[in-house]
């Protein structure tokens, strides 16, 4: 009686062991699956933002090209831009040909590269912006 009991003993041991095994592949699969989530969602906030500063940024190159423009320091054409630091910076082509003005602009922030263009018309000084995508 003795020795069946113990073998008993056994294979219920053996039986919570391989559930224990089973359940705890499962916890972490599970906990993998969420960390693995987390990480997805952070790189779309930092992506985001990134997007969000690189168009700031082109719109900082943007007003400069545009006041240069007004201030008569671009008479024909010229390529510029700004540096914020070694992963954000701007850059612009202003074009100035018989009264119109065109502006390609890209602002560039760590990997997110945003690019506008500038439509418009110069008399006098004054810039009538037709279109600014």
């Amino acid at each position: 009686m003795n020795l069946k009991f113990k073998k008993q003993n056994l294979k219920n041991g053996y039986v919570t062991l391989v559930l224990m095994i089973i359940v705890g592949t499962l916890t972490a699969g599970i906990v993998f699956t969420v960390m693995s989530d987390s990480i997805n969602s952070s790189q779309i906030g930092l992506t985001f933002s990134q997007t969000y500063k690189a168009r700031s940024y082109g719109n900082a190159c943007a007003e400069k090209a545009l006041y240069r423009i007004h201030n008569g320091d671009i008479t024909a054409s010229e390529s510029n831009g700004i540096t914020f630091d070694s992963n954000n910076h701007c850059t612009y082509d202003a074009v100035i040909s018989g009264g119109n003005v065109t502006i390609d602009i890209e602002g560039v922030s760590g990997r997110a590269n945003v690019t506008q263009n500038i439509t418009g018309t110069l008399s006098s000084r004054n810039i009538t912006i037709i279109s600014w995508n």
